[in-house]
């Protein structure tokens, strides 16, 4: 089986107000709503998307990325959507959500203490009126990102492949 590289989204419900203490970042305040979280993982093994998918969905673990904290609060995500790329895309995902009417930032830091690309946070707040994986889609298909069949991973996955532009 091959390794699956790329960057991750985790949808994360957060049913009524939420605070919840996050590692260095503090007490960090969410109102409820719906979440997503973008990560990547560029690496082989347990380094790869499947592997650190699969810790995120986990309910006993280490609490160590700043993602942890949150879903040690709310349970495991509501889905997963996987954008396998060579590269590592996910601020330019998470800017590109948030330049739509449908996502806004989360938490300044969260998720993104060692973004070089001077991205507020990775993770952000559905704030559109409709579906958010209609308003995922969209974003995506925006970045030139396009669903793809996946054979080698669990179905509940929502798979994409980045498309050189």
């Amino acid at each position: 089986m091959r390794t699956l590289k790329g960057t991750y989204l985790l949808v994360v419900e957060v049913p009524e107000y939420l605070e919840v203490p996050v590692g260095t970042l503090g007490v960090v305040s969410l109102e409820a709503g719906e979440y997503v979280y973008v990560g990547s993982a560029m690496g082989s093994g347990a380094t790869d998307i499947e592997h650190r998918v699969s810790r995120h969905l986990r309910t006993r673990k280490t609490l160590f990325w700043h993602i942890d904290y949150l879903l040690s609060s709310t349970g495991a995500p509501r889905s997963v959507v996987v954008i396998e790329s060579g590269s590592p895309i996910e601020c330019m995902v998470c800017k590109m959500l948030a330049s739509s009417t449908s996502f806004e930032y989360g938490p300044r830091g969260f998720g993104s203490s060692d973004c070089s690309s001077g991205c507020r946070a990775h993770l952000l707040r559905h704030t559109g009126k409709g579906e958010l994986m209609v308003a995922l889609i969209t974003a995506l298909e925006g970045l030139h990102i396009r669903r793809t069949n996946m054979t080698a991973h669990d179905d509940s996955w929502l798979v994409f492949r980045a498309v050189p532009t």
